[in-house]
């Protein structure tokens, strides 16, 4: 073990909990003497009194989530699905947003252009010979490493063609609805119910659209906005964790679970026994409903079908001034 090695190895081992006397039996286990060990500690003892403080903070932190999530499970209306009729506005936030409760509603475009959308539809909308950016050939986590330029009608003809694959996607980190390809669809989607979303020019941007065919998929991560997902056409089923639910999930990079086993919400429960603790919650949802994903609600989603999809960030928020707060 070279000498960055063994202090990346001693840094994550402190970060994870580990007792320095733990520490010090494995090194010298493992082959170093017992001189060398307690230089290693000398030196590095400024960073581990650092660490320790910031593992009792995540510690204090974990433990408040983990009460506050076992009070919520008293709740009947923090795990049960119930789909129901878009709310009107003032109705949503208190019911949903403030609380921050998932919800899964009906009817949301019955009064949108957007509620005849097709993929064929879409190709005379945007047109055949528009070009494209679309993720291709991922083989993980979405990313700038598989964007692939192509003519909107090679990909919708991708789409009617192919079996079932998450080979190929347009996703929401390809285009929001300002984009010259897909602006002239904002119109048709621009807002719902009695007044959702944002409409500010500034606040467009956060209205993003997914395409793509049966099988796609979205690994498990969570969001720093709450968000509106609206299904359009064809359906989705959607795996929710709530945001309490976090100090089980082995989160330690960023957004995302471990190492990616969690993706598609098989973990071991062998190697990572507290997924014991988590309740997912598994909703489908078709044409004209929605899902609204809290922020720091955990989500993973996978189409059943050929789908459009359109993900909203730019919901009012009433009165509260959260961003101010996040800030």
């Amino acid at each position: 073990m070279t000498n960055i090695s063994l202090k990346q190895w001693m840094a994550k081992s402190l970060q994870n909990g580990h007792q320095i006397a733990k520490l010090q039996n494995i090194l010298i286990k493992t082959g170093f003497t017992k001189e060398e060990v307690e230089k290693e500690l000398t030196d590095a003892a400024p960073y581990i009194e650092t660490l320790e403080k910031m593992h009792a903070k995540i510690f204090r932190r974990e433990s408040l989530l983990k009460t506050l999530d076992y009070h919520l499970r008293g709740l009947p209306s923090y795990l049960a699905i119930e789909k129901v009729k878009l709310p009107p506005f003032e109705q949503f936030l208190e019911e949903y947003y403030y609380p921050n409760r998932f919800g899964v509603f009906s009817n949301v475009l019955d009064n949108c252009e957007a509620k005849h959308w097709t993929p064929r539809m879409l190709l005379n909308k945007v047109g055949t010979d528009t070009i494209v950016q679309m993720q291709s050939g991922k083989t993980g986590q979405y990313g700038v490493q598989y964007d692939k330029q192509v003519k909107f009608s090679d990909f919708i003809s991708m789409m009617e063609a192919t079996i079932p694959s998450d080979y190929f996607y347009i996703i929401g980190d390809n285009y929001d609805f300002n984009h010259s390809a897909f602006a002239p669809l904002r119109k048709e989607i621009e807002d719902i119910g009695d007044g959702y979303f944002v409409l500010e020019d500034k606040e467009r941007n956060k209205q993003f659209f997914f395409i793509g065919p049966e099988s796609t998929t979205t690994t498990l991560h969570y969001d720093n906005a709450d968000i509106l997902f609206i299904q359009v056409y064809g359906r989705k089923h959607v795996l929710l964790i709530p945001a309490m639910q976090v100090p089980y999930l082995y989160n330690n990079s960023d957004k995302y679970p471990r190492n990616g086993d969690f993706g598609a919400w098989a973990p071991d429960p062998e190697r990572y026994p507290n997924v014991s603790h988590v309740t997912p919650i598994e909703v489908d949802i078709g044409p004209g409903d929605a899902l609204f994903i809290p922020v720091g609600w955990w989500h993973h989603i996978t189409s059943l079908s050929a789908s459009i999809s359109v993900r909203c960030t730019n919901l009012k928020g009433g009165k509260a001034p959260r961003k101010a707060l996040l800030d």
